[in-house]
């Protein structure tokens, strides 16, 4: 009688696995794409924040100088600037990599890849200068 129930209770149990575990990896996955969602919303908000304080500061013009703050997620692969794009590449873990970037409407110098190597709350320098041709120039450097 005994053997009965012990083997009645193991049956159970097993029963119990195999429907728990197909349900503990769609949360498992869902979590890490959730994960990944928030990290590309906080770089894109990030990104955006950059751009529009280079918009406000081209359309000033000389001296017009603000700090930025941003808070930067982990897994930035790199970041940098292009022309007049602000670019930040997210390692994505086994689905490669995605860029978040923004255009401005002005053209940008600088240095911002120390981002990549520090995530968390930076303090970004953006200041308009004038350029070698006399044209404005936006400088963001973190």
């Amino acid at each position: 009688m005994r053997a009965q129930a012990a083997v009645e209770y193991l049956s159970i149990v097993a029963i119990s696995l195999a429907a728990l575990l197909p349900l503990w990896y769609f949360v498992s996955t869902s979590t890490d794409s959730v994960k990944q969602d928030l990290r590309v919303g906080s770089a894109r908000q990030a990104v955006f924040k950059l751009r529009d304080a280079a918009d406000l500061a081209y359309a000033q013009g000389v001296p017009a100088e603000f700090l930025v703050e941003v808070n930067v997620p982990d897994g930035i692969s790199s970041a940098s600037l292009y022309a007049n794009e602000i670019v930040l590449q997210i390692s994505m873990g086994s689905r490669g990599t995605t860029d978040v970037f923004s255009v401005s409407i002005a053209n940008l110098t600088g240095d911002i890849s120390r981002m990549v190597y520090s995530p968390g709350l930076h303090l970004v320098r953006v200041k308009a200068q004038r350029g070698a041709s006399g044209s404005t120039l936006v400088n963001v450097t973190d």
